[in-house]
Protein backbone atom coordinates (compact mmCIF):
# COMPACT_ATOMS: atom_id res chain seq x y z
CA UNK A 1 0.00 0.00 0.00
CA UNK A 2 1.38 3.03 -1.06
CA UNK A 3 1.44 6.36 1.54
CA UNK A 4 -1.28 8.20 0.18
CA UNK A 5 -3.47 4.90 0.46
CA UNK A 6 -1.84 3.89 3.96
CA UNK A 7 -3.35 7.67 4.78
CA UNK A 8 -6.33 7.54 3.12
CA UNK A 9 -6.87 4.32 5.31
CA UNK A 10 -6.05 5.62 8.50
CA UNK A 11 -8.37 8.57 8.36
CA UNK A 12 -11.06 6.71 7.06
CA UNK A 13 -10.85 9.13 4.00
CA UNK A 14 -12.42 6.63 1.66
CA UNK A 15 -15.60 7.59 2.76
CA UNK A 16 -17.60 10.23 3.23
CA UNK A 17 -16.20 13.91 4.19
CA UNK A 18 -17.56 16.26 6.40
CA UNK A 19 -16.66 19.04 8.75
CA UNK A 20 -15.88 16.41 11.33
CA UNK A 21 -12.24 16.27 9.35
CA UNK A 22 -9.73 18.65 9.62
CA UNK A 23 -8.53 21.30 7.00
CA UNK A 24 -5.82 18.65 6.04
CA UNK A 25 -7.50 15.78 5.57
CA UNK A 26 -9.97 17.27 3.48
CA UNK A 27 -7.78 18.92 1.26
CA UNK A 28 -5.78 15.72 1.09
CA UNK A 29 -8.83 13.68 0.23
CA UNK A 30 -8.63 15.35 -3.69
CA UNK A 31 -12.25 14.83 -3.73
CA UNK A 32 -13.90 17.43 -6.29
CA UNK A 33 -17.82 16.65 -5.30
CA UNK A 34 -19.29 18.48 -2.74
CA UNK A 35 -23.00 17.69 -1.12
CA UNK A 36 -25.14 20.92 -0.05
CA UNK A 37 -27.44 19.76 2.48
CA UNK A 38 -30.98 21.52 3.09
CA UNK A 39 -33.46 20.63 5.37
CA UNK A 40 -36.58 22.26 6.70
CA UNK A 41 -38.21 23.53 9.91
CA UNK A 42 -42.10 22.54 9.01
CA UNK A 43 -44.87 21.68 11.29
CA UNK A 44 -45.93 17.93 10.47
CA UNK A 45 -49.28 18.03 12.99
CA UNK A 46 -49.69 17.18 16.70
CA UNK A 47 -47.80 13.67 16.44
CA UNK A 48 -44.46 14.27 14.39
CA UNK A 49 -41.49 17.03 15.08
CA UNK A 50 -41.01 19.88 12.80
CA UNK A 51 -37.52 18.93 11.59
CA UNK A 52 -38.50 15.63 9.47
CA UNK A 53 -36.92 16.96 6.13
CA UNK A 54 -33.36 17.88 8.35
CA UNK A 55 -33.41 14.37 9.57
CA UNK A 56 -34.02 12.98 6.17
CA UNK A 57 -31.25 15.45 4.65
CA UNK A 58 -28.58 14.12 7.11
CA UNK A 59 -29.38 10.44 6.79
CA UNK A 60 -29.09 10.87 3.29
CA UNK A 61 -26.36 13.10 2.83
CA UNK A 62 -24.07 10.65 5.33
CA UNK A 63 -24.43 7.69 2.63
CA UNK A 64 -24.18 9.89 -0.06
CA UNK A 65 -20.69 11.30 0.30
CA UNK A 66 -19.48 7.75 1.42
CA UNK A 67 -20.35 6.02 -1.74
CA UNK A 68 -19.42 9.22 -4.00
CA UNK A 69 -16.30 9.95 -1.76
CA UNK A 70 -17.80 13.53 -1.37
CA UNK A 71 -17.54 16.19 1.28
CA UNK A 72 -21.02 17.03 3.00
CA UNK A 73 -21.88 20.20 4.48
CA UNK A 74 -24.30 20.14 7.75
CA UNK A 75 -27.50 20.55 7.45
CA UNK A 76 -28.85 23.80 6.65
CA UNK A 77 -32.52 23.56 8.43
CA UNK A 78 -34.54 25.96 6.49
CA UNK A 79 -36.27 25.82 3.76
CA UNK A 80 -39.49 27.45 1.89
CA UNK A 81 -42.30 26.64 3.46
CA UNK A 82 -44.93 29.85 2.64
CA UNK A 83 -48.38 27.13 2.87
CA UNK A 84 -47.43 26.49 6.34
CA UNK A 85 -46.68 29.55 7.52
CA UNK A 86 -49.07 30.43 9.97
CA UNK A 87 -48.75 27.11 12.23
CA UNK A 88 -46.79 26.93 14.66
CA UNK A 89 -43.32 25.23 14.39
CA UNK A 90 -42.83 26.81 10.78
CA UNK A 91 -39.87 28.88 9.54
CA UNK A 92 -40.02 29.79 6.46
CA UNK A 93 -37.20 31.48 3.85
CA UNK A 94 -38.06 33.19 0.87
CA UNK A 95 -36.60 31.31 -2.77
CA UNK A 96 -34.55 34.23 -3.87
CA UNK A 97 -32.76 33.59 -0.28
CA UNK A 98 -32.82 30.02 -0.53
CA UNK A 99 -30.59 30.26 -3.78
CA UNK A 100 -28.47 33.12 -3.15
CA UNK A 101 -27.23 30.68 -0.02
CA UNK A 102 -26.52 28.45 -2.52
CA UNK A 103 -24.15 30.24 -4.87
CA UNK A 104 -22.21 31.06 -2.04
CA UNK A 105 -21.56 28.34 -0.76
CA UNK A 106 -20.71 27.07 -4.60
CA UNK A 107 -18.05 29.97 -4.77
CA UNK A 108 -16.65 29.11 -1.61
CA UNK A 109 -16.04 25.32 -2.31
CA UNK A 110 -15.40 26.10 -6.31
CA UNK A 111 -11.91 27.55 -4.22
CA UNK A 112 -11.34 25.05 -2.11
CA UNK A 113 -11.11 22.94 -5.02
CA UNK A 114 -14.90 20.96 -5.72
CA UNK A 115 -16.02 21.77 -8.80
CA UNK A 116 -18.92 18.69 -8.91
CA UNK A 117 -22.29 20.00 -6.50
CA UNK A 118 -25.21 17.94 -5.37
CA UNK A 119 -27.98 19.75 -4.64
CA UNK A 120 -29.55 17.71 -1.69
CA UNK A 121 -32.73 19.08 -0.33
CA UNK A 122 -35.42 16.07 0.17
CA UNK A 123 -38.62 18.22 1.33
CA UNK A 124 -41.25 18.49 -1.10
CA UNK A 125 -41.77 22.06 -1.25
CA UNK A 126 -38.19 23.16 -2.45
CA UNK A 127 -39.47 24.86 -5.44
CA UNK A 128 -36.87 27.36 -5.86
CA UNK A 129 -34.15 24.01 -6.54
CA UNK A 130 -34.59 23.71 -10.29
CA UNK A 131 -34.37 27.41 -10.86
CA UNK A 132 -31.14 27.99 -8.78
CA UNK A 133 -29.40 24.75 -10.34
CA UNK A 134 -30.04 26.33 -13.73
CA UNK A 135 -28.97 29.84 -13.22
CA UNK A 136 -25.98 28.33 -11.50
CA UNK A 137 -25.02 25.86 -13.95
CA UNK A 138 -25.20 28.99 -16.46
CA UNK A 139 -23.37 31.08 -14.64
CA UNK A 140 -20.32 28.90 -14.30
CA UNK A 141 -19.27 26.55 -16.95
CA UNK A 142 -16.24 25.12 -15.12
CA UNK A 143 -18.72 23.24 -11.96
CA UNK A 144 -21.50 20.71 -11.79
CA UNK A 145 -24.32 20.90 -10.01
CA UNK A 146 -27.44 18.68 -9.87
CA UNK A 147 -30.11 17.86 -8.21
CA UNK A 148 -30.10 14.95 -5.32
CA UNK A 149 -33.51 14.16 -6.27
CA UNK A 150 -32.78 13.45 -10.37
CA UNK A 151 -33.30 9.56 -10.93
CA UNK A 152 -35.41 9.37 -7.80
CA UNK A 153 -38.49 8.38 -9.76
CA UNK A 154 -37.05 5.51 -10.23
CA UNK A 155 -35.33 4.95 -6.66
CA UNK A 156 -38.35 6.07 -4.81
CA UNK A 157 -40.76 2.53 -6.31
CA UNK A 158 -37.91 0.43 -5.60
CA UNK A 159 -37.84 1.47 -1.85
CA UNK A 160 -41.88 1.69 -1.80
CA UNK A 161 -42.11 -1.79 -2.47
CA UNK A 162 -39.21 -2.69 0.08
CA UNK A 163 -40.95 -1.23 2.87
CA UNK A 164 -44.34 -2.19 1.90
CA UNK A 165 -45.64 1.64 1.46
CA UNK A 166 -48.50 2.24 -0.80
CA UNK A 167 -48.45 5.59 -2.93
CA UNK A 168 -51.79 8.12 -2.00
CA UNK A 169 -51.20 9.04 1.32
CA UNK A 170 -51.50 12.53 0.93
CA UNK A 171 -50.00 15.98 0.42
CA UNK A 172 -48.51 16.31 3.96
CA UNK A 173 -48.06 13.94 6.69
CA UNK A 174 -49.37 10.36 6.77
CA UNK A 175 -47.89 6.98 6.90
CA UNK A 176 -44.95 7.96 4.95
CA UNK A 177 -43.16 10.76 7.16
CA UNK A 178 -44.53 8.98 10.31
CA UNK A 179 -42.26 5.48 9.75
CA UNK A 180 -39.41 7.92 8.69
CA UNK A 181 -38.97 10.01 11.86
CA UNK A 182 -39.87 6.40 14.11
CA UNK A 183 -36.53 5.47 12.08
CA UNK A 184 -34.37 8.41 12.04
CA UNK A 185 -35.35 9.43 15.79
CA UNK A 186 -38.22 7.29 17.55
CA UNK A 187 -38.35 9.28 20.84
CA UNK A 188 -40.13 12.10 18.50
CA UNK A 189 -43.31 10.30 17.47
CA UNK A 190 -45.84 10.90 19.79
CA UNK A 191 -48.63 8.51 20.21
CA UNK A 192 -52.28 10.04 19.46
CA UNK A 193 -54.00 10.44 15.98
CA UNK A 194 -53.53 12.61 13.29
CA UNK A 195 -54.75 13.26 9.65
CA UNK A 196 -57.25 15.05 7.90
CA UNK A 197 -59.06 13.82 4.99
CA UNK A 198 -58.56 16.14 1.52
CA UNK A 199 -61.17 16.37 -1.11
CA UNK A 200 -59.60 16.06 -5.11
CA UNK A 201 -60.67 19.51 -5.39
CA UNK A 202 -58.46 20.91 -2.83
CA UNK A 203 -55.30 20.08 -4.52
CA UNK A 204 -55.80 22.52 -6.94
CA UNK A 205 -55.57 25.50 -4.07
CA UNK A 206 -53.14 23.96 -2.43
CA UNK A 207 -49.66 25.88 -3.32
CA UNK A 208 -52.79 29.28 -3.41
CA UNK A 209 -53.33 29.02 0.27
CA UNK A 210 -52.31 28.24 3.64
CA UNK A 211 -52.68 24.86 4.98
CA UNK A 212 -54.78 25.80 7.88
CA UNK A 213 -57.49 26.45 5.51
CA UNK A 214 -57.88 22.73 4.57
CA UNK A 215 -56.59 20.98 7.68
CA UNK A 216 -57.27 21.69 11.26
CA UNK A 217 -54.41 19.69 12.78
CA UNK A 218 -51.87 20.45 9.97
CA UNK A 219 -51.69 16.71 8.36
CA UNK A 220 -53.12 16.81 5.01
CA UNK A 221 -53.33 12.95 4.47
CA UNK A 222 -55.31 9.51 5.55
CA UNK A 223 -56.14 9.97 9.02
CA UNK A 224 -53.58 7.62 11.60
CA UNK A 225 -53.48 6.38 15.22
CA UNK A 226 -50.55 6.15 16.62
CA UNK A 227 -49.93 3.69 19.50
CA UNK A 228 -46.17 3.65 21.15
CA UNK A 229 -46.04 0.21 21.05
CA UNK A 230 -46.52 -0.18 17.52
CA UNK A 231 -43.67 2.98 16.65
CA UNK A 232 -41.15 0.14 16.03
CA UNK A 233 -43.43 -1.48 13.44
CA UNK A 234 -43.00 2.34 11.82
CA UNK A 235 -39.42 2.31 12.38
CA UNK A 236 -38.75 -1.19 10.73
CA UNK A 237 -40.91 -0.07 7.67
CA UNK A 238 -39.08 3.56 7.70
CA UNK A 239 -35.64 1.76 7.55
CA UNK A 240 -36.52 -0.83 4.74
CA UNK A 241 -37.28 2.29 3.09
CA UNK A 242 -34.23 4.59 3.35
CA UNK A 243 -31.87 2.61 3.59
CA UNK A 244 -33.24 1.09 -0.10
CA UNK A 245 -33.78 3.93 -1.41
CA UNK A 246 -30.27 5.68 0.01
CA UNK A 247 -28.53 2.41 -1.82
CA UNK A 248 -30.61 2.97 -5.41
CA UNK A 249 -30.32 6.78 -5.11
CA UNK A 250 -26.48 6.85 -4.53
CA UNK A 251 -26.17 5.00 -7.57
CA UNK A 252 -27.95 7.07 -10.13
CA UNK A 253 -26.85 9.28 -8.67
CA UNK A 254 -22.79 8.92 -9.53
CA UNK A 255 -23.98 7.87 -13.06
CA UNK A 256 -26.08 10.84 -13.56
CA UNK A 257 -22.98 13.35 -11.97
CA UNK A 258 -20.83 12.04 -14.28
CA UNK A 259 -22.48 12.02 -17.05
CA UNK A 260 -23.55 15.73 -16.76
CA UNK A 261 -20.24 17.02 -15.86
CA UNK A 262 -18.67 14.95 -19.07
CA UNK A 263 -20.85 16.73 -21.28
CA UNK A 264 -20.54 20.08 -19.63
CA UNK A 265 -16.75 19.49 -20.06
CA UNK A 266 -17.23 19.19 -23.44
CA UNK A 267 -19.49 22.52 -23.97
CA UNK A 268 -16.70 24.29 -21.63
CA UNK A 269 -14.08 23.73 -24.32
CA UNK A 270 -15.98 24.70 -27.04
CA UNK A 271 -16.99 28.08 -25.93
Amino acid sequence: MDAKREYLAKTSMGSGLSLENTSRELADSQSETAILVFGGAEQCGPCLPCCIDSLLADFLADRYAESLHAFRTPVFPYNTSQEHGNLAGTLSLPASLMQTITEHLVCQLSQQGYRRFILLSPHGGSHWESSAIKEINAANPNITLISAKDGAADSIPEARLAAGLTEGEGLHGGLLPLCSTAFFHPDLVKAGSFGSLHPEQNEAAFNYGLLRAFSEDGCWGDPIEVKAEQISEYAEKGKLLWTTFAEAQANRLDTILNRVDSLRQQLASKA
